[in-house]
């Protein structure tokens, strides 16, 4: 059986990559290629430049092809998510069969024979889902092996007795609990305020592009919209949400209850301030939700339209943080209040990172089991982690 798998993340880029293995993969490739010298045995290793022929060889995708190794190829193209598609769609239709790239790449590797315990595997799989460079970095780091090497250190603690050491490092895993389940996850950021504070427009000039609908009259957003994008290199999902006001209209009372609904699942709620109107009873209504739930400290307020008035006329509790930005002119002073509130410390390379919600369950329960006599410790689930057999292969 030949497999295929779009190994890069199913998102427009500069470059998508895709794998194909198999014991057919090589012959396979090349008899779909064009302008690439037709041996038998291309060389492994070697990077061909090729031609591959899109809408019935109307058109053709310039692609760059490597065997790197006997029964693996990997096809790199443009990004554009309908040529890769094409391309794949080209693949099954030659015979293969088409995987997810965590299962494809567990493949390769045990037909490969590596090693690798379960925590560098799935870091493995995170890494594939990246959706920006310093991701991929910290992800990196752990395929590498530092979150193995934290947890080694743990277990060597506990099987000495040494209980305060481990619980320092497991404390210290866990401060990047935060930062860890989103390296994948994108962030969440929503957007709020009364009608007509500029939430729409402030939501395209930070996308770059026109998302939301803008118009001078009230409630013109009813419903959330969602656009994502890299704030600092991080990933972040900008949620644009109707204006929360009191209201008569059913179908706006729908759309300010579907946004208050988003400020409960954001990791940060920017508060957005007309400057020519200054803090309102309306701002201070969704800032008191908020401390309600204890998330105020996951609060920006911005002052827009600061290119019309320098000082708002009103000004929020002096405890929030806030920002003046125009949507009219450079983003930089909100983008990096976003990412300092989001991310307030970076972690130095090569650090140990929990990256995804069950390490950080894993993490926390070593931390109560520390209070227990060291008899009545179960480490069954650490050992599971560091174990060094070889790739699972899912449904194998």
């Amino acid at each position: 059986m030949t497999i295929v798998s779009r190994l890069t993340a199913p998102l427009p880029s500069a470059i998508a990559s895709i794998g194909v293995h198999g014991p057919h993969a090589i012959p396979l490739v090349w008899s779909l290629l064009r302008g690439v010298r037709r041996t038998k045995e291309p060389q492994i290793g070697r990077i061909h430049w090729a031609r591959w022929p899109l809408l019935s060889d109307q058109v053709a995708e310039e692609v760059v092809v490597c065997a790197v190794s006997p029964t693996t190829v990997e096809i790199h193209c443009h990004g554009g998510v309908a040529v890769s598609q094409a391309i794949l769609e080209a693949l099954v239709h030659a015979g293969c069969q088409i995987v997810e790239p965590q299962l494809w790449q567990g493949i390769v590797r045990q037909a490969a024979g590596a090693s690798h315990d379960r925590l560098s595997q799935l870091a493995e799989q995170c890494l594939i889902q990246a959706k920006s460079d310093r991701c991929a970095g910290i992800l990196l780091d752990q395929c590498a092996g530092a979150l193995s090497i934290a947890l080694q250190n743990v277990r060597q603690y506990l099987m000495k007795g040494q209980a305060s050491e481990a619980k320092n490092l497991l404390e210290h895993l866990l401060g990047w609990r935060r930062l860890g389940t989103h390296l994948v996850k994108p962030w969440r950021v929503a957007l709020a305020g009364p009608p007509n504070v500029g939430k729409s427009s402030l939501l395209n000039a930070l996308a770059g592009h026109q998302q939301a609908l803008v118009h001078q009259q009230a409630g013109t957003t009813r419903d959330w919209i969602e656009v994502e994008t890299l704030v600092a290199g991080w990933p972040v999902c900008l949620v644009d949400t109707a204006g929360i006001r009191s209201t008569q209209d059913p179908i706006e009372q729908e759309g300010v209850r579907r946004a208050q609904s988003q400020l409960d699942l954001a990791d940060l709620v920017v508060l957005v301030v007309d400057s020519t109107v200054g803090w309102t009873p309306q701002h201070a209504s969704i800032a008191q939700s908020l401390a309600s739930q204890n998330t105020t400290g996951n609060c920006l307020v911005v002052y827009n339209k600061s290119d019309l008035r320098d000082i708002p006329l009103k000004v929020a509790p002096a405890q929030l943080p806030s920002v003046s930005c125009s949507s009219h002119h450079s983003m930089d002073p909100l983008l990096q209040a976003i990412a300092k509130l989001l991310v307030p410390c970076c972690p130095p390379a090569g650090a140990a990172i929990v990256f995804t919600e069950e390490l950080s369950q894993l993490v926390e329960n070593l931390l109560s089991q520390l209070e227990r006599p060291a008899d009545f410790w179960n480490l069954e689930r650490l050992e599971y982690w560091l174990d060094a057999d070889r790739w699972e292969v899912l449904g194998s």
